[in-house]
């Protein structure tokens, strides 16, 4: 499961999702006489705003210092995941 974390890390909280938000709005903002294209892509960047990404692991003792000692931050995650839906 850490492998899986890892993962959710670096996408989520990462560059990774970020730097693709910021390339479709350079590519928004370069499309300046295609308003299909345009609204397109604009579905696309909202769609990846509104996303949230989590891995569903099992509570257990001592999990914070078991994710501790891989470099990962699992209190981060439960907290995202224990907090109620709106």
């Amino acid at each position: 499961m850490p492998v899986k974390l890892g993962l959710v890390d670096l996408i989520a909280f990462g560059n990774i999702w970020k730097t693709a938000i910021q390339k479709l709005n350079k590519e928004i903002s370069q499309c300046a006489n295609n308003n299909s294209k345009k609204e397109e892509l604009k579905g696309y960047r909202d769609i990846m705003k509104a996303v949230e990404m989590a891995v569903v692991i099992s509570e257990e003792t001592g999990e914070e210092d078991k994710f501790k000692e891989r470099d990962l931050d699992i209190k981060r995650h439960r907290e995202h995941i224990n907090k109620p839906m709106v």
